[in-house]
């Protein structure tokens, strides 16, 4: 994560939230302000009912191109 520019989250973003090493799934509000704890890891599309499914389980995320 060195060397990674601030970001910041907004509804469908996915990100890693660096101090506790916590992967993020943004699903409401608008983006914030910067953050240099916060690296952008990519976008999602799901929706709460899904993501609420993940409360209880492995997570594992895989690059789409």
């Amino acid at each position: 994560m060195a060397g990674a520019p601030s970001s910041s989250a907004g509804a469908g973003d996915l990100a890693i939230y660096t101090p506790w090493g916590n992967i993020a799934f943004f699903y409401e509000g608008e983006r914030g302000e910067h953050s240099d704890e916060l690296v952008h890891l990519g976008t999602f599309d799901a929706s709460r009912e899904q993501l609420a499914a993940l409360e209880s389980g492995d997570v594992t995320v895989t690059v789409v191109d």
